[in-house]
């Protein structure tokens, strides 16, 4: 059947895969040990016998009391429901929106007259979608297995090692577990549709026409024996529509600075935010600032057409967001005047929400769709609240709305914070100290007692913002 042969399919790319996998591995030991040359070389030039690999696994997985700490409170960071609801939100999202994508990069290949393998066909996007439920299958099978065994942390937890020994570091480790699962199911599900919307480009190349027989026979085909070219497109919509994808020397390098300086109190994530950054700005106007995007238009045809299709959809999304945040349906950071704020909150208003009924529903962990529409709410408020008469008006509209709404992502609360705390001691020093102490809480307890109280908890001490967090405690807040 045709569902077995594409099974066999995606299965065939699995040893490629694995190679790919164990590359990104030796790239993070080099990152963790490339400081230290003589002892890298000391122990990769022990790799020679059984013996010399054991001893290298061994020496390789030591971990120091820091790194210990840092493990187990990171876990504890992505330990909640929310968080899990939110990647798995965020990323069936993004994997949707490469759909309408598809659809608007072929348009603007037919509106250039570009040639057949010049330009997406409107069979793409089909394709796309009948590979991603087909992949679905098969990630979620995947996802059970990686939830049944503990593997290398590479992924979101942004570590190749465990530090914590033992099963007490296993069950640590469950919600990093928990993350790889998630991200297999949808790295499967955008390899899946990548896969089908290639194997489809290739057959039409070639001439056939998809309502026939040897049209699908050949896709099938194309799919058992991708090409060297197929399988990178491939294997990097995997990574990069799960925000797992490299960021590169200046990202490796802030990666280093934070680890030497022990800075992950401050930035515990960096791979994962940084992705979701760059995916931003990829659907906004000021998409050139990223480097891949302006490669991509650079390379002109399809690759072309498909950067301009972000941003043609990012914008479209913003203008409906702000149409509707200017009528009161959705909001972003709300009035800057904080007794109006306060005045609001307690009305039943929501920041970064969108209400349905009488209720609002938060959008922001919807990622990064939920930063586009909170940049394109704040754009609205602000114009709300400027005068008619001044005149740096746009600037000063889009200069605050981006501030409003990156900083306001949870990945950046810490660096927030701090810089706070420095400019201003008195006022939000004692805010950064209660936000750290509140984090030693795992948020697989804090989340659930925050959501099941229907009250805000005035919080004036670190004691108590601890206390905010701890069900049966919160309620004598």
């Amino acid at each position: 059947s045709n569902g077995a042969e594409i099974a066999r399919a995606l299965n065939a790319r699995k040893a490629a895969r694995q190679m790919s996998e164990m590359a990104k591995n030796t790239q993070s030991l080099f990152a963790q040990y490339g400081h230290d040359p003589q002892e890298l070389a000391r122990m990769i030039g022990e790799i020679g016998t059984k013996e010399g690999m054991a001893k290298f696994a061994a020496e390789a997985s030591k971990a120091t009391t820091w790194e210990k700490l840092i493990e187990g409170w990171k876990a504890g960071l992505v330990s909640g429901p929310v968080t899990h609801l939110a990647n798995l939100m965020g990323n069936g999202t993004f994997a949707t929106m490469r759909v309408p994508i598809d659809a608007i990069a072929a348009g603007i290949g037919r509106l250039r007259g570009a040639d057949v393998g010049e330009r997406l066909s409107m069979w793409e996007p089909v394709a796309r979608v009948a590979g991603m439920i087909e992949g679905t299958k098969n990630g979620s099978k995947i996802a059970a297995s990686m939830m049944l065994k503990e593997d290398a942390m590479v992924g979101k937890a942004e570590s190749f090692r465990h530090a914590i020994e033992g099963k007490k570091g296993e069950i640590i480790r469950l919600p990093f577990r928990a993350l790889g699962a998630e991200d297999a199911l949808f790295k499967a599900m955008n390899e899946s549709g990548e896969t089908f919307a290639q194997a489809t480009r290739q057959a039409i190349i070639e001439g056939l026409n998809p309502q026939t027989r040897e049209f699908r026979v050949r896709t099938v085909e194309l799919m058992q024996n991708p090409t060297p070219e197929m399988i990178k497109e491939i294997f990097d919509a995997g990574t990069r529509f799960t925000f797992n994808a490299d960021l590169g020397p200046k990202g490796a390098a802030v990666q280093s600075f934070v680890k030497e300086w022990h800075l992950e109190f401050m930035v515990p994530f960096i791979r994962t935010p940084g992705n979701i950054a760059k995916e931003l700005l990829r659907m906004t106007p000021m998409a050139p600032v990223i480097k891949e995007w302006r490669t991509d238009l650079a390379a002109g045809g399809i690759k072309a057409d498909r950067a301009m299709a972000e941003v043609v959809l990012g914008t479209a999304i913003m203008s409906t967001v702000f149409a509707f945040a200017l009528d009161g349906n959705i909001s972003g950071a709300g009035d800057p005047d904080p007794a109006k704020r306060r005045a609001q909150l307690a009305a039943g208003w929501q920041p970064y929400s969108i209400k349905i009924g009488d209720t609002w529903y938060n959008y922001q962990r919807l990622q990064p769709v939920g930063t586009l529409m909170g940049m394109a709410a704040d754009i609205a408020e602000v114009w709300e609240h400027m005068d008619s008469d001044e005149s740096d008006k746009t600037p000063k509209m889009l200069s605050v709305a981006f501030a409003n709404a990156i900083t306001s992502q949870t990945f950046l609360q810490g660096i927030t914070n701090m810089i706070n705390a420095l400019s201003d001691p008195t006022r939000f020093g004692p805010r950064l100290v209660q936000s750290f102490a509140a984090s030693t809480v795992p948020n697989i307890v804090a989340q659930p007692t925050a959501m099941l109280d229907p009250f805000t908890r005035e919080v004036d001490s670190v004691r108590q913002a601890v206390q905010a967090r701890i069900p049966g405690l919160r309620d004598d807040l």
